[in-house]
This record gives structure tokens, sequence and C-alpha cells, in this order.
């Protein structure tokens, strides 16, 4: 999501549904989350320290909307603690499809990477802490760093290969 579309508040850390950013160093706080996203594995403490920077924080209460349906999203959300389901209409029977991300997971990363995914709704499963990375980011990362760009394709690949055991 860009800064004109997103439904992230910017609201003091301690309220629900709010960004926040840590009172220490710049990004101390995000860096220290990255660690715990698997995908990000890869990166130095440096690389992930350097991303957190340009990444912004976000907690949500359970239940609460963290991306309304009917919006582009153009960021990637990481999962520090808690989870958040991804809610969209498989077809027009009024079916609906539910995914869940849990912490050390990722969503946005397929809107990024050009699916449009401004039919899904993402809500908090339980009380949430999010770092979002601009999409925009998230493409350079993957760009220059390939130990990123692999660990994102083992995801696919697992993922495709638990659908077709389903």
């Amino acid at each position: 999501m860009s800064e004109r579309s997103t439904p992230y508040r910017n609201v003091p850390q301690g309220q629900s549904g709010n960004s926040s950013t840590s009172g220490a160093a710049p990004g101390g706080e995000r860096a220290s989350g990255l660690d715990r996203i698997a995908i990000l594995s890869g990166l130095s403490a440096r690389e992930r320290m350097l991303l957190a920077a340009l990444c912004r924080s976000a907690h949500y209460i359970s239940d609460e909307v963290i991306h309304p349906s009917g919006m582009a999203l153009e960021d990637v959300g990481f999962v520090v603690r808690g989870s958040v389901q991804l809610v969209t209409p498989a077809d027009a029977s009024g079916c609906f499809v539910h995914h869940r991300v849990e912490a050390g997971q990722q969503f946005g990363d397929l809107a990024v990477l050009g699916q449009d995914l401004s039919d899904t709704s993402i809500l908090a499963c339980e009380p949430t802490e999010l770092i979002i990375c601009p999409g925009t980011e998230f493409l350079n990362i993957l760009s220059r760093h390939a130990v990123v760009s692999s660990a994102l394709l083992r995801q696919y690949a697992h993922a495709l290969h638990s659908l077709d055991r389903a």
C-alpha cells in the first residue's frame, strides 16, 4: 500500500491498531523483528537493519481490519507476532478463500510482484505486530539479494506442492 492509500494509522504505540516507531535507534526494534522473518534469514544483521530503517511498525487487535477490500495492496507486511487472515472472494457464487499468514511469514508479496489483490481483505486473527515494507524496497531486496529471492521461490514451491497434495 502506498502512503496515499494505506489504512495503517499513525497513532502512538500502546493503543490498538497503531503504527509506531521505536524511540531507540532508528529501525532497531524493527530490525530485531525482521530477524524473525523466514525469507529474510539469509540477510546479514546489517542488511536487516538497513531494511528496517525503510519500514514502519504497526500493531493490531484481534479482528481488526488491516487492509480493506477494494484498495490496491502496494506494500509487504511481515508478521512479527500474531497472525493475519487474507480473505478473497473465490467466484461469483459468494464463496470466499481464507489464507492464514503466521508469524515469520509475509503477505502482499504477490501484489508487489504484479498479482491484483484489490479484492482481498486482510484481518488480524489475534493481537498482531507487523513490519510494513514499501513494495519498491521489497523489489529492491529481491533484485539485490539472491538469498531472499531464492527463499521466496522455495516458499512458493512449497505452497504449490501443498496444493497438489490437497
